[in-house]
């Protein structure tokens, strides 16, 4: 348990660092249109937060950090890797899409701040006091019903990601082509978030068949086979 909380307390301070990296020009101000991912982990969060919120209520603590810690853990595993591309990359996704995810890890971070400083209260204080003091401003987000196939991306995500540790090369290793079946609102989804989709998993080229059928990879080259 010791070694579990010592991971989960580093994994803040360090993505909580990445974060602030990426804020050095950040101005807090409304965002008129997030992109698709961007969309699915601000949902994911206020999903998250109704079963923390009910949990703390209910005095479950130990439930209340597990589905907190859930969420945190999807959030760098999954949300992280994704963005990092939009904003590494400005001249590639451009500068709207970039302030998107700025404004998004920025409200995710703070509010997660939030809700374990109940449980890690000086640590919370130290990066609220780094990054936020004086520069949050309250917004709410109304994006139910647009992320609902967000999950599935991330699922096919992992699918391909699989694909390359069973061929054993890098996470990095560029696809030369990668072709899926699935669904009309997957497709759709995966066309909408498709530079962030394809800069994720290093594709070069994608072809998204429209099917009735459970999501699926018919074809994945890598750069090394």
């Amino acid at each position: 348990v010791m070694a579990m909380g010592r991971k989960l307390i580093t994994k803040i301070f360090n993505v909580s660092k990445f974060i602030e990296i990426h804020l050095k020009d950040y101005e807090d101000k409304e965002c008129k249109n997030f992109e698709y991912i961007d969309k699915w982990i601000l949902d994911k969060f206020s999903q998250m937060e109704k079963g923390f919120i009910k949990y703390f209520d209910e005095y479950e603590m130990g439930l209340s950090l597990s589905t907190l810690e859930k969420f945190f853990w999807n959030f760098c595993d999954n949300y992280i890797e994704i963005v990092k591309h939009r904003l590494y990359r400005p001249e590639e996704f451009g500068e709207e899409a970039r302030f998107s995810g700025q404004k998004t890890v920025f409200t995710i971070l703070y509010k997660l701040i939030q809700d374990f400083s109940i449980f890690f209260p000086f640590i919370a204080e130290e990066i609220y006091q780094e990054i936020f003091k004086g520069k949050y401003k309250k917004e709410e987000f109304d994006i139910t019903n647009d992320i609902k196939e967000g999950d599935e991306i991330i699922n096919i995500i992992s699918l391909v990601r699989n694909k390359k540790t069973t061929s054993n090369v890098a996470l990095k290793t560029e696809v030369e082509y990668l072709e899926i079946s699935a669904k009309k609102d997957v497709v759709n989804a995966i066309n909408t978030a498709k530079k962030d989709f394809m800069a994720m998993l290093y594709v070069k080229e994608l072809k998204v068949n429209e099917e009735d059928c459970e999501s699926r990879i018919d074809k994945i080259i890598l750069k090394e086979e």
